[in-house]
């Protein structure tokens, strides 16, 4: 097996690798605030992106509400909506 040393005591490769795997689980923890800060300006928030409306007659009126909200702390513009 072998056998590394640091002039005290001798680590095997499973301890190294498990150190390492710790360190860089560590440094993950450690830098996710950095990636999780809460984004500034408009944030869309919509309750339901689609509806079905099953089978339709041709030719027939319909109509959807969909609710949308901006959660952001800056004015929301929807530029574009388009049905499918």
């Amino acid at each position: 097996m072998p056998v590394l040393t640091d002039g005290k005591r001798s680590y095997t490769m499973k301890q190294q690798v498990f150190a390492i795997m710790l360190a860089a689980v560590a440094a993950g923890f450690l830098a996710q605030p950095l990636w999780a800060q809460e984004q500034k300006g408009p944030q869309i928030e919509i309750k339901e992106a689609t509806y079905d409306y099953g089978k339709v007659v041709e030719g027939a009126k319909l109509q959807h509400v969909f609710e949308v909200r901006n959660t952001g702390d800056a004015a929301l513009d929807i530029e574009r909506v388009q049905p499918s």
